[in-house]
């Protein structure tokens, strides 16, 4: 058994939606953490308040090999989330293979839903899959390790940063009645805490799926227009007209991820249904998530 007093996390993707609940859900629980983050002083302003103690900031990024090196032996776990979805398989066995030799015994992975789809069906997936691999290759070489993978599907904070509502309209360039899947980004981070909380044995190897809600376009029209005051409708484009939007508000994005975003049509999705059961409460809903948000779409 694990005690939480022994327990020291290493933080890779620390300081986006996913990455900063969790490092706070730590904290709440008395965890000390090590954040990588090439601005120190974005860590700052993103946990105000927060000693030393409980948060400790390591300057630098995924190529920084002299410092991963010196500043991962001491911890136990790490939280692995990278979003370079083009190099994404090279960077997570590179990584895993640095944590799993400095003595880290659990990684808790930030994958993709899309894994789930056959066999390069997707781009993301292929490039999600490709990274789980690694990672699983990097543990087998060292006794005594193990890797959770967490399959998030679509996210709901994805409406807030690049597929918001414009002219009280959003678009996509599928029918208003298609089903979509979709989680809480509070939830994945939440859920990653939990299992970096728990007794490594506990989880050993698993794979969680993350899906928390099913909601067509139509739907999501009537719950921007609950949450925000004032009518908000959907509009159907054409596939062009949609990656010409995301090229615009998604430019990171590689060509082959937004060709992905704008043709892929889910097949029958399904909820999570053990996701109260890993989060120990019921999962957010787009309202609850998006209320106290909201600010941002004003």
């Amino acid at each position: 058994m694990n005690s939480i007093i022994n327990e020291h996390v290493f933080i890779i993707g620390g300081t986006g939606n996913i990455g900063t609940k969790c490092v706070r859900e730590l904290i709440s629980k008395k965890i000390p953490v090590t954040l990588l983050a090439r601005n120190p002083q974005k860590v700052s302003n993103l946990f105000p308040g927060v000693s030393s103690d409980a948060l400790k900031v390591v300057q630098g990024d995924y190529n920084s090999d002299s410092v991963l090196k010196a500043a991962l032996p001491g911890h136990t776990r790490l939280f692995l989330l990278v979003t370079d979805i083009e190099h994404m398989g090279t960077i997570k066995g590179y990584l895993a293979t640095l944590a799993y030799a400095s003595g880290i015994q659990q990684i808790v992975d930030i994958s993709s839903v899309s894994v789930n789809d056959p066999w390069r069906s997707r781009h993301i997936g292929y490039k999600a899959r490709l990274a789980e691999e690694a990672i699983l290759a990097a543990s087998t070489q060292v006794k005594g390790t193990s890797v959770v993978t967490l399959r998030p599907s679509r996210f709901m904070s994805n409406t807030i940063v690049f597929d918001f509502p414009v002219n009280d309209a959003f678009i996509d360039n599928i029918p208003h009645d298609t089903p979509q899947a979709w989680i809480s980004t509070n939830d994945i981070g939440a859920l990653a805490a939990s299992i970096l909380a728990d007794d490594i044995e506990k989880h050993g190897n698993e794979v969680y799926t993350m899906v928390s809600q099913i909601v067509t376009p139509a739907q999501r029209a009537d719950i921007f227009t609950r949450v925000l005051g004032r009518p908000i409708s959907y509009k159907q484009v054409s596939a062009q007209e949609r990656f010409d939007l995301l090229k615009n508000n998604a430019s990171h994005f590689s060509f082959s991820a937004l060709y992905d975003l704008v043709t892929y049509i889910e097949t029958n999705p399904t909820i999570s249904v053990g996701l109260p059961i890993l989060l120990g409460r019921e999962p957010e809903t787009f309202e609850e998530y998006l209320e106290p948000n909201k600010h941002k779409l004003l």
